[in-house]
């Protein structure tokens, strides 16, 4: 068990490795067309990669940092006009910041934790946003993550038939 556990970290692993350049290209895409950009990951490695790529036109966000430091890169992605990138890790970015200055969100990695991943999903689904928002949830055909993905969904489904509303939870 641990051994299959273990593989599968890093298989996950390779995979996001495999996707920043897929997330490096429809960036820059959604740069050249005036917006900013917010990219999720799951691993410090490939946030860092993409750091790099994109250097002053970012700012990253991840567990590693101080509050005051994650206040400082929230600041200049919303007020900062040439920053133009967000890259996070998935789970220190998911939880108490607001994003709406961009309306493209990209994961290059996802959570296979659900609540984890609508909360990310929902930095720049909040109030005030006056975009239409894009969100890109990147998948390999036919790999393990393309089938854990589709069991996220289908949970979200679920969850959605049993809480129909904040009223008749």
């Amino acid at each position: 068990m641990n051994k299959e556990l273990v593989s599968g970290g890093l298989y996950r692993q390779y995979l996001a490795k495999q996707m920043i350049p897929h997330t490096i290209e429809l960036t820059e895409s959604w740069l050249e067309s005036g917006s900013k950009v917010i990219i999720g990951c799951c691993y410090n490695e490939e946030l860092q990669t993409i750091q790099e790529h994109f250097g002053d036109k970012c700012v990253v966000y991840h567990g590693g940092m101080s509050a005051k430091q994650k206040d400082k890169a929230q600041e200049e992605f919303t007020n900062n006009p040439d920053c133009k990138v967000f890259i996070s890790n998935i789970i220190s970015g998911g939880v108490g910041i607001t994003l709406i200055s961009s309306n493209v969100l990209i994961m290059n990695s996802f959570d296979f934790i659900l609540s984890s991943l609508i909360q990310f999903l929902d930095r720049n689904f909040r109030v005030g946003q006056r975009q239409h928002v894009y969100t890109y949830i990147q998948l390999f055909n036919n790999t393990y993550c393309e089938h854990v993905y589709n069991k996220v969904i289908k949970k979200s489904l679920v969850i959605n038939k049993i809480i129909r509303d904040e009223k008749n939870k």
